[in-house]
This record gives C-alpha cells, sequence and structure tokens, in this order.
C-alpha cells in the first residue's frame, strides 16, 4: 500500500460470536467455531492484500480479542496491539478519539470493534466514496468484515475533523469461503 501522502484505517467487526454459554456476560463471550474461521480467513486476505497493520487498536470484549489473535496468526510479523475498554459498546466520537492519540509515524491503524459502531464509523469516514462497498454497508455491516479507508489526515489528531477518506478494500468472510 502506497502510505506516503496518506494514512489507512482499518475497520473489522469482530467475527460471528457464541451464545452458547449461557450466563456469560456480553462482554465475556467468546467466538463461535464459525467466527474463529471467519477470523482467519480475513487475516489471510489481509496478508495477500498487503493490508498488514502498523498498530491495532482492540475492544477489551473477549470476541473482539479472539477476533484479533486468529487475524494476526497469517499475518508475518507481530503487530501491536493495544485493548482499549473505551471500544466496547462505544460511540462513533469514542472511537475517533481514542485514533486521535495514535503515535505520528503510524501509518495503518486496525480497529476491531462491534456494531453499529464499525457501521457509523465506516460511513462517516468514507464520506461520499462511490465505492461498491458503501452500499453493502450501509445496509449490513456483517460480523468478522473489514473496510479499508484511505484518509490524508496531517496527523491522526484531525481524524474527524470533517475530511473524509475512499474505500480502497472490503472484505467480507462469506465471500472468501
Amino acid at each position: 500500500m502506497d502510505s506516503d501522502h496518506y494514512r489507512f484505517v482499518s475497520l473489522l467487526r469482530h467475527a460471528k460470536s457464541s451464545w452458547r454459554e449461557q450466563g456469560l456476560s456480553d462482554h465475556d463471550r467468546p467466538l463461535n467455531p464459525r467466527g474463529e474461521r471467519a477470523a482467519r480467513l480475513i487475516g489471510e486476505a489481509m496478508l495477500e492484500r498487503d493490508l498488514i497493520p502498523d498498530l491495532t487498536l482492540c475492544s477489551s470484549a473477549v470476541r473482539a480479542r479472539m477476533t484479533w489473535d486468529r487475524v494476526s496468526e497469517a499475518l508475518p510479523v507481530p503487530v501491536p496491539v493495544q485493548v482499549e475498554t473505551d471500544l466496547y459498546l462505544a460511540a462513533p466520537r469514542t472511537v475517533l478519539d481514542c485514533v486521535r492519540g495514535i503515535a505520528p509515524d503510524v501509518r495503518h491503524v486496525l480497529i476491531v470493534g462491534h456494531n453499529p459502531t464499525m457501521q457509523a464509523v465506516a460511513l462517516g469516514l468514507s464520506g461520499t466514496s462511490s465505492h461498491p462497498a458503501r452500499d453493502r454497508i450501509w445496509h449490513k455491516y456483517p460480523t468478522g468484515a473489514l473496510i479499508v479507508i484511505r484518509v490524508r489526515w496531517p496527523d491522526w489528531y484531525a481524524a474527524g475533523d470533517g475530511e473524509t477518506g475512499e474505500i480502497v478494500d472490503y472484505i467480507c468472510p462469506r465471500d472468501l469461503e
């Protein structure tokens, strides 16, 4: 990915979670086998498409952390990860606040979170992008789906200041199976 003049924000909705264990809090639900498989496929697709982030911000929810763990298994290098409790059940503005704190040398951040937040952030950051994925995520942002948005921000502090980007890639687990 040519990142000399751009920054990249990848938004990954956690993969399918399990409802098998009754009594678990929402925060503590793990992935189900389908979700684990989907997350691995997303990681392989990220590697194949050269979408390896410099940093991952991950919700503290078990299913989000498990999603990142399965994705990262496919990547050739360890990617630093920050588990952020604020990303669990976050408002879109909270996600952007987390992004604003990223070090200036990071060019590509991956955020692993939840809906409806991932959908709202993706739509907000992609502005009027004409990529077909925008229509897809407008209707539904599936579990395990990844969208990559290229933005022209001088630094991360500019996140959400009205400057939108364009969608450069969209990967849905169902499309990979």
